[in-house]
């Protein structure tokens, strides 16, 4: 039997075509993004306060912004359990969302020498296909109507957000 090598050299060669010609997000571990900026905000979800947001001021669709939530109960005994805080988030822009990724837990030793969990989510996105040369990123958090009067929710939920992003060149 005999062996055709046609099909792995033309999938070799649409590769190079997809490689060579494509365009668009430059990720952010390439330094063509040039200096980068953070924007970073703590707050508490309560019944009150019940949403919030952080957004970047204009900031390059071209060059992927980095988004990255953590949030925990203030309750220092719920703190101690595995039980995910009841919060709703989107990562976005001005003109849609990212899927959002899935939260993952982290345990730490707090200064009472105690573990602690708390919960983060994080995605690196870039918008590429919007209109226009810039964009603002956003982080959404906030407590479902449901949960708003549970005692989970009762003593705040820490948020604490960041996004790192390329600012609009100037010229």
């Amino acid at each position: 039997m005999s062996r055709s090598t046609g099909f792995p050299v033309i999938v070799l060669i649409i590769v190079l075509v997809i490689v060579v010609f494509s365009s668009g997000c430059i990720n952010s571990l390439d330094n063509t993004c040039g200096t980068k900026l953070e924007v970073t905000k703590e707050y508490t979800l309560t019944k009150d306060q019940y949403r919030v947001q952080l957004d970047t001021p204009d900031a390059s669709k071209d060059c992927h912004a980095v988004m990255y939530l953590q949030y925990e109960y203030q309750n220092q005994d719920l703190k101690q359990t595995k039980e995910k805080p009841p919060i709703e988030y989107e990562f976005g822009t001005t003109t849609g969302w990212f899927p959002n990724p899935v939260s993952k837990m982290e345990s730490r030793t707090d200064p009472g020498n105690k573990v602690v969990n708390y919960w983060y989510a994080t995605t690196s996105q870039g918008a590429k296909n919007a209109m226009g040369d810039s964009t603002r990123y956003h982080i959404l958090a906030g407590l479902p109507a449901e949960v708003r009067d549970t005692p989970a929710a009762s003593s705040g939920i820490l948020v604490k957000m960041q996004i790192e992003y390329t600012p609009v060149k100037t010229e």
